[in-house]
């Protein structure tokens, strides 16, 4: 279809509708996209300008005829009102800048670059600001690609009743992942950014197939919140996803129940917890703590992991405690294996198929009371020698007085 094949190389087709809008093409340099006054759009490549600006139901080229060449390229900047049903950049060579506080809204698909050959990277995607421009994806209808050929993104919404989108490539957002209705296919690519949120009531549905998530939780973000999942559809496939956070600040999971697949969660400097919100399944779990002080890992309910629980402190003194959120109220970690290290436990119950002996893995294990089917660490007695120092130190704790017997860690809640 000769509409089709000059929006888009078959190999990235858009939806096969021709639709009711028109074909345009940047043609305006150096100039804002919605100016309705000189030569900025027009019909054919290179053609004249003059055109009105996109509207929801066209879709737009930036190609070479739509800037000088580098090193003195022209910037397209968008403004509050752009839209366009898709829009292509392959083969420009210009700047295409996304102010602070504007959204761009796409109503179909968005190709920043030829992802196969090579050849679409030769121009810039400039961000004003990376902290609140937005890109919305608002399809009702139809599948659609999202190419970012390498760029960073900044915030993507998608928030359309009956759109599907696919992403093609690795999609970095320099902040939010935000489904708020439709469907997302992340395709097996990497995702990763500062949060990715599906809380809701309204139709939409998420399928990770292979994927790898990445999310370094920021302050004023929670790194995974699909907390209320009515109205959700949810396949995690094989996928496995990543949680961390930016220099300090909790990591927050709020799995919703859902069923996943591989869930790392690693703390990091300045980590002072991590909590896990819903009765979720895994079919592996893991929490390292990779802090230097102590970190803690709350669970809000019951967890069953079909697979491997795996919760490890940093050393034998800088320690992970797994709890329950409410003292006195236990919660259950069902698992088939467990594989442990430098652990304390608080209000946990034991279940599963696991050997939950805990006694002499490595680091010792903590009861720090409430708990249930662990069995734990012989308690010791360890003395302070000398000078003022953190209570972890690995270099002050002993076996007796005066710094005889040997050198110990830091005690375990059961120690003297």
């Amino acid at each position: 279809n000769k509409r089709n094949s000059r929006i888009m190389p078959p190999y990235l087709a858009y939806k096969s509708d021709l639709g009711a809008g028109r074909v345009l093409y940047w043609v305006g340099g150096t100039g804002t996209w919605n100016t309705t006054v000189g030569t900025k759009w027009a019909l054919t490549s290179g053609g004249t300008g003059g055109e009105p600006v996109p509207t929801a139901l066209d879709d737009v080229y930036f190609d070479g005829n739509s800037s000088a060449a580098q090193p003195f390229p022209d910037t397209c900047t968008l403004s509050s009102s752009s839209v366009c049903r898709s829009a292509s950049f392959a083969l420009y060579p210009g700047i295409l800048s996304h102010p602070n506080s504007t959204t761009w809204t796409i109503h179909g698909g968005l190709i920043l670059g030829d992802p196969i050959f090579g050849t679409s990277m030769t121009y810039s995607f400039t961000l004003a600001s990376a902290l609140t421009p937005t890109i919305l994806f608002a399809a009702t209808s139809g599948s659609w690609y999202i190419s970012t050929a390498g760029l960073t993104m900044p915030n993507e919404t998608f928030n359309g009743a009956g759109g599907t989108w696919v992403f093609f490539d690795d999609n970095t957002s320099t902040r939010e992942f935000n489904l708020i209705a439709g469907s997302l296919y992340t395709a097996g690519m990497a995702v990763t950014g500062l949060s990715f949120t599906g809380d809701g009531s309204t139709t939409r549905a998420l399928y990770l197939s292979s994927s790898q998530i990445y999310m370094s939780q920021a302050i004023g973000f929670d790194a995974w919140d699909f907390d209320t999942v009515t109205g959700l559809t949810f396949d995690a496939g094989t996928s496995t996803v990543n949680l961390t956070a930016v220099i300090t600040g909790n990591v927050l999971f709020s799995g919703g129940g859902l069923t996943y697949n591989n869930v790392n969660i690693t703390p990091n400097t300045g980590n002072a917890l991590t909590e896990i919100t819903g009765a979720n399944t895994f079919a592996n779990l893991t929490v390292a703590n990779t802090d230097i002080v102590p970190s803690e890992l709350r669970f809000y309910a019951d967890q069953t992991i079909t697979g491997t629980l795996a919760l490890s402190g940093s050393t034998a003194s800088i320690r992970l405690m797994a709890s329950s959120d409410t003292y006195e109220t236990p919660r259950t970690l069902t698992a088939a294996t467990v594989s442990m290290s430098n652990m304390d436990f608080r209000d946990i119950t034991a279940g599963g198929a696991a050997n939950w002996d805990l006694s002499a893995i490595t680091g010792r294990s903590g009861d720090c009371f409430g708990n249930t089917g662990i069995t734990f660490s012989t308690p010791r007695d360890v003395y302070w020698y000398r000078n003022t120092g953190e209570y972890h130190s690995v270099t002050q704790w002993f076996t007796a007085t005066g710094g005889g017997g040997v050198l110990a860690t830091c005690p375990i809640p059961q120690d003297t």
